[in-house]
């Protein structure tokens, strides 16, 4: 469909390009109309029989595609050729079928990255991947017979020996499989030593490190909570709800990025405890609801999504940006998850970003979350 003279026509259709592709060619000659002008479109769409519903139209300029929006036509705005391939790949092909194939040709490979470039192998990311898929061919991690440390070798970009800390601890044990209960008691009871003097616990199991995250909090509460001592932790989750209340986790906390971590996080805690669920249920929904529709990368979109299906809520307009950002191989791209806390360096994980999505998405249409299915 191209404003071109009949004689133009005649002299490019001899040119070495693979016309056979195309079922048809409009010309505004042929035609006697010109794009924008709205008798070109609903010449072709007359030619063609095609619903304007189920067409796209791919054009350089804005003022032809605002015509073929008008007429209900799904519009592409052609700037680089691989805008438009990740374009027309997101609306014509399954997101969820796609994103499955990106951790299956990736498995083993879902590694974490910084923002400085450095690759680090990690067990916090892998294990929130097996959580969200079910499936351990997709991840490496390392078990312990005990607390869990966030890397797994020595520490990479801080100190060498690098303690164990509460969160991956946590992460780990409600996560990981085969891990027997008198295990996770035991190292409950050691967590209780590293509280602050307002009786909050801190992150690692090293008292020269005497750090607070609300984050890490909620999820060591979600671990107490599935193992039926949460009551032991009262002052740690009258805290987390005053994080909550005042909106304390908008701009990250020392170890997590976005306000989206923080919300993504509680729904395991309110998915782990009725009682607190009652408790923080109306105004979790108030805070997830505040969310939407607001700026965010893929994860936090991925993670909102998620949120807003847990309390029912109608995030279809972060839906519909969620899946524009999926890329040409099927995953998403950055979602800066966590950081160092003592330098401005964040880390990522396409394998993640991609796994929330899967789900999220999933529970959005509406459709039961088969998450072995496909894999």
């Amino acid at each position: 469909m191209s404003n071109i003279s009949a004689p133009d026509w005649e002299v490019l259709r001899t040119k070495g390009a693979d016309w056979d592709i195309f079922d048809g060619v409009f010309t505004s000659a042929a035609a006697g109309e010109r794009k924008p002008n709205l008798g070109y479109y609903r010449h072709v769409l007359k030619v063609t029989g095609a619903d304007p519903k189920r067409t796209i139209f791919v054009d350089d300029k804005l003022e032809n595609l605002v015509t073929a929006r008008s007429l209900g036509i799904t519009t592409i705005l052609y700037d680089t050729f691989e805008n438009v391939e990740r374009a027309l790949r997101n609306l014509c092909s399954n997101p969820i079928s796609r994103a499955k194939q990106f951790l299956i040709n990736n498995a083993g490979r879902h590694l974490s990255y910084t923002s400085t470039g450095q690759v680090i192998r990690e067990n916090f990311a892998q294990l929130l991947i097996l959580e969200s898929t079910r499936n351990p061919s997709l991840v490496e991690y390392i078990t312990y017979d005990g607390a869990f440390n966030f890397f797994q070798g020595h520490g990479e970009l801080t100190t060498h020996e690098f303690p164990s800390d509460l969160d991956t601890t946590s992460i780990g044990l409600t996560i990981a499989p085969n891990i027997d209960a008198s295990t996770k008691s035991r190292v409950m009871d050691s967590m209780l030593q590293y509280r602050n003097a307002d009786n909050v616990l801190q992150v690692y199991f090293d008292d020269r490190r005497p750090r607070l995250d609300p984050v890490v909090c909620v999820n060591i509460l979600t671990l107490f909570y599935s193992n039926g001592r949460g009551h032991e932790l009262d002052d740690t989750l009258d805290w987390v709800y005053s994080v909550l209340e005042n909106r304390a986790y908008l701009e990250g906390t020392r170890y997590y990025e976005g306000a989206e971590t923080f919300l993504f996080f509680m729904t395991r805690l309110l998915a782990a405890s009725p009682s607190v669920r009652r408790q923080f249920g109306a105004l979790f929904k108030e805070r997830v609801a505040e969310r939407i529709g607001t700026t965010g990368d893929a994860l936090a979109l991925a993670m909102r999504v998620h949120c807003s299906n847990e309390v029912g809520l109608d995030a279809a307009v972060d839906v519909e940006r969620l899946l524009a950002l999926q890329q040409i191989d099927g995953g998403w791209n950055d979602g800066w998850f966590y950081k160092y806390g003592s330098a401005d360096i964040k880390i990522a994980n396409r394998g993640l970003t991609t796994a929330i999505a899967i789900e999220a998405l999933q529970r959005s249409a509406g459709k039961p979350v088969a998450l072995s299915e496909g894999y």
